[in-house]
C-alpha cells in the first residue's frame, strides 16, 4: 500500500529538501512527503496520499526509504532559522505539517524528530483534529 509514496517521492524528494533548505516551500509535494491522516483533505490527491490509520503510518515508518526521507525533511525543518510554519510551508501546508508530525509522533512516540518539529513550529502541541480522527 505504501508504494504510492515511494513512487511519488522519487520525483520530488530532492526538490522538497532543496526548497526547505532555502527556507520556503514553493512547489507541490507535501501530500506524499509529509502525509497526514485520512479525513482531512478533500482533493483527489489528498485522499490518494492520506495515511489510512496507525497501521499504515507504522508501515510507512518501517520502510527504510520513506522513514529516511521523512527524517531528512524533519532535520531540515529543525535546522532552518524560521520557526514560523506558515512562512516555511505556506498555507495550508503548515496545517498539513502539523497533522503529519502529530500522526507520526503518535505512531512512533520515541522518535525525537517529530517532537522536535512540533516543538519548534507548534509549541509542542499536537494537532487536535488529527488526534480526534485517530480516536
Amino acid at each position: 500500500m505504501i508504494e504510492r509514496f515511494i513512487k511519488a517521492q522519487k520525483r520530488t524528494h530532492a526538490t522538497a529538501l532543496q526548497e526547505l533548505k532555502s527556507g520556503h516551500k514553493t512547489t507541490h509535494w507535501s501530500w506524499w512527503e509529509i502525509p497526514q491522516i485520512a479525513g482531512l483533505g478533500s482533493s483527489a490527491t489528498s485522499r490518494e496520499y492520506a495515511i489510512k490509520d496507525l497501521a499504515e503510518a507504522n508501515e510507512f515508518l518501517e520502510n527504510d526509504e520513506l522513514r529516511l526521507h521523512l527524517y531528512e525533511i524533519c532535520e531540515v525543518l529543525i535546522s532552518i532559522e524560521s520557526s514560523d510554519a506558515e512562512q516555511v510551508m505556506g498555507y495550508p501546508d503548515n496545517l498539513k505539517l502539523h497533522s503529519c508530525m502529530t500522526l507520526f509522533q503518535v505512531a512512533s512516540p520515541d522518535c525525537e524528530y517529530f517532537s522536535a518539529v512540533l516543538g519548534k513550529y507548534y509549541g509542542g502541541e499536537l494537532d487536535e483534529v488529527t488526534l480526534n480522527i485517530l480516536g
